[in-house]
């Protein structure tokens, strides 16, 4: 016979199935009774020659679940007792998440650290062997609080669902009650992790990225690790270099000992490994800002400075307020909302239509690339439809003019002033007007919007269009 009792196969052979260990002994003779109770099964094994049992156990070995040399004697404490007399620094966090990994981690301490745990277990088994902890406290004198009598309760309930767990092949900390201060700990780390404080952003000077400020580290711009590896292989006449580098100057800030910024981890990294950064603005990651010439243009005004069309964009407008059935004449602009879809635009449709060396292309471009859908109550006033559809004529050649110097693929396009007096001053084209399909349907609306996330009651297209 072998050394393990009934009581101990459970842990031993928690993570083997049934099929499993009836496959790993051939030999052995298991009944009907066996093949159908995992409790009748571990009494068959328990009866087995130890010879037979190493078969079994060391399948369980192989899967790589458990130990064949797992402890018996630890079986009286708990897996919060056993964490609680080891070393803190020997047991990691999965050691702490299943006793099999809890028993190997102590098998691999130290001869006096492994002491202290069977001593722990002695104790314990004298203490259950002996009198109840209550029964020695009232002949002590003491009085059993309310949080004593709790601990019993939570206590009894998870060693008896330790044991209906063993029995299932369930792993023991399943459904177990949380230990006290669990909860609070777990809304503590919740709200350390979702403070301000935790959420806060930075703006790396090397790559230009936004990155969470835990994850970027301050330093002087004079301090900068091997800053050769910033410095741009080419010099452009717009590059705003600093000691050399080419940085994010947005990032930077002016402090009384100079110059500071931020590096995220990546970039860091690679410059204390003398690396240029990969996403650093150095290595050719850099486009400069944006001139005003082109970030204050609409949808149709960009359109009328592309050189190729490979979109087309279908505008979907509707009232703000759900189930409206008159369109409010006070504030129309602000009473609109509505999305843009973008479809694949076959370019061979409208090759003949544009000339590729005359800037802008003629106004029923504008059709072919742009429609609008309004769905909602009739009359909607055309000339109120939401400014991101309006045409400037300045701002298009504006926008030419400065392309054709600063860009070297509008270097040899040929601006046409016959062609801009198609468009308008300052309103909504024809062609957009011309091409507007409306709907009443509000109903197929409301169904559309079910589906959506909360809407924002801000129209950012209008805030930004104020400001041009």
């Amino acid at each position: 016979m072998s050394n393990y009792k009934i009581s101990d196969l459970p842990h031993t052979l928690k993570h083997l199935t049934m099929a499993e260990m009836i496959t790993a002994s051939p030999l052995t003779p298991f009944g009907k009774a066996d093949r159908k109770s995992r409790k009748h099964l571990l009494a068959t094994i328990a009866e087995l020659s130890q010879e037979e049992q190493m078969l079994i156990f060391s399948a369980a070995s192989a899967k790589g679940k458990v130990s064949v040399k797992a402890n018996p004697d630890l079986n009286v404490l708990s897996m919060e007792e056993i964490i609680a007399v080891s070393p803190e620094e020997k047991i990691d966090r999965q050691d702490k998440r299943s006793r099999e990994r809890l028993l190997s981690a102590v098998a691999n301490l130290s001869e006096k650290e492994q002491e202290v745990v069977h001593v722990a277990a002695g104790k314990k088994r004298s203490c259950e062997s002996g009198d109840s902890p209550a029964s020695k406290r009232r002949r002590l004198g003491g009085e059993v609080d309310e949080c004593e009598t709790h601990a019993e309760s939570v206590s009894d309930t998870n060693n008896t669902l330790a044991t209906e767990h063993e029995e299932m092949g369930v792993d023991e900390d399943f459904l177990k009650a949380p230990r006290d201060g669990v909860a609070e700990k777990c809304i503590s780390n919740f709200i350390d992790r979702t403070s301000n404080e935790a959420l806060a952003r930075q703006t790396c000077m090397s790559c230009a990225r936004t990155v969470w400020r835990r994850e970027t580290t301050e330093c002087k711009v004079t301090e900068i690790p091997n800053p050769e590896q910033l410095c741009p292989y080419d010099v452009h006449h717009a590059y705003a270099l600093t000691r050399g580098m080419l940085l994010h100057n947005r990032a930077l800030r002016n402090d009384t000992e100079g110059q500071k910024g931020s590096l995220c981890h990546d970039c860091l990294r690679d410059l204390k490994s003398c690396k240029r950064p990969k996403f650093s603005l150095s290595n050719g990651m850099w486009v400069g800002e944006v001139p005003f010439e082109l970030s204050a243009l609409t949808l149709p005004e960009k359109i009328l400075i592309a050189r190729y069309y490979p979109a087309a964009y279908v505008v979907k407008l509707f009232p703000k307020v759900k189930g409206a059935r008159h369109w409010n004449p006070a504030g129309l602009n602000s009473g609109v909302r509505g999305n843009v879809s973008t479809y694949r635009l076959n370019i061979t449709d409208i090759v003949d239509m544009v000339d590729s060396n005359i800037l802008p292309p003629p106004a029923h471009m504008l059709a072919a690339v742009i429609a609008v859908t309004i769905i909602g109550p009739k009359g909607f006033p055309e000339k109120t439809m939401p400014g991101f559809l309006r045409v400037r004529r300045s701002r298009v050649r504006e926008a030419l003019v400065w392309l054709k110097a600063n860009n070297p693929l509008y270097a040899n396009i040929n601006i046409s002033e016959e062609i801009l007096a198609q468009f308008p001053k300052n309103d909504i084209p024809e062609e957009i007007l011309a091409t507007t399909k409306y709907s009443d349907d509000i109903m197929q609306l409301e169904r559309e919007r079910a589906g959506y996330v909360v809407e924002d009651d801000d129209d950012d297209d209008e805030e930004v269009l104020k400001g041009i």
